[in-house]
């Protein structure tokens, strides 16, 4: 095994193991390190070691999970994932990814001055709009989500998020092939980084029930917040 592949196998246990804990984060951890090592494994291969991750954390937190919320979140992501495929071929990649990097950021601001989104039908619905262009263009579909739910229970988040992320991810994946991005070059590369995720989904079990709800808070809003800076940054310097 290269040196490469081992630092991707490790970037991909790391961001399973953060995702499995607070309920996002898998992309955002491994994204940039994959992207300096191979970049053919953003996003397709990425993806689906999220899916195979997602899968497993929405059985495990089947209790919590709101199929209500899950269904006006797909509602929005599903065209929100169309748009996002159509801009990863329309649009200048910078300019894209900094403006969702700055919607981010700006995002963790509000939350931290204590002006946050409710819950409701309109909220579900835009913020999966968001999280499906983040997700198809970026791999990174969490902060979004994480960030209208951080004042609820941690195992509501995690379960909530898991089981619109087990939706979604196939209409990324399934928007990406239409486009040409994702086929059987792509299904190879994701092949090794899957044991990866399923280690590191593994060793989030044993964190996950040690997080109260105000550590899952601080938790997704510094992830958060450090994952828009890192995309503005990476796109717009």
């Amino acid at each position: 095994m290269t040196t490469i592949s081992l630092l991707s196998l490790l970037a991909v246990a790391l961001g399973a193991t953060v995702q499995g804990s607070i309920g996002f984060g898998m992309a955002m951890v491994a994204a940039p390190v994959l992207l300096l090592l191979d970049p053919r494994l953003v996003p397709g291969p990425l993806l689906c070691a999220v899916f195979c991750v997602t899968l497993l954390m929405t059985r495990r937190e089947w209790r919590n999970v709101t199929p209500s919320a899950i269904g006006w979140m797909v509602t929005g992501g599903i065209p929100g994932s169309a748009l996002g495929a159509w801009a990863t071929v329309a649009l200048a990649p910078n300019v894209l990814g900094a403006a969702l990097g700055l919607l981010v950021v700006c995002g963790v601001i509000m939350s931290a001055l204590g002006h946050c989104l409710r819950l409701s039908r309109p909220t579900l619905i835009g913020t999966g709009v968001v999280s499906g262009v983040m997700g198809t263009v970026l791999s990174m579909g969490g902060p979004p989500l994480a960030l209208l739910y951080q004042n609820q229970p941690g195992g509501e988040l995690r379960g909530t998020l898991a089981g619109y992320f087990t939706v979604a991810t196939p209409v990324a994946l399934t928007a990406l092939f239409l486009v040409g991005n994702m086929g059987w070059v792509e299904l190879r590369l994701a092949a090794p980084l899957i044991p990866a995720a399923l280690l590191g989904y593994v060793a989030s079990g044993r964190i996950a029930p040690r997080l109260n709800k105000q550590m899952t808070r601080k938790a997704v809003l510094m992830l958060a917040g450090l994952a828009g800076v890192a995309v503005v940054f990476r796109h717009w310097w």
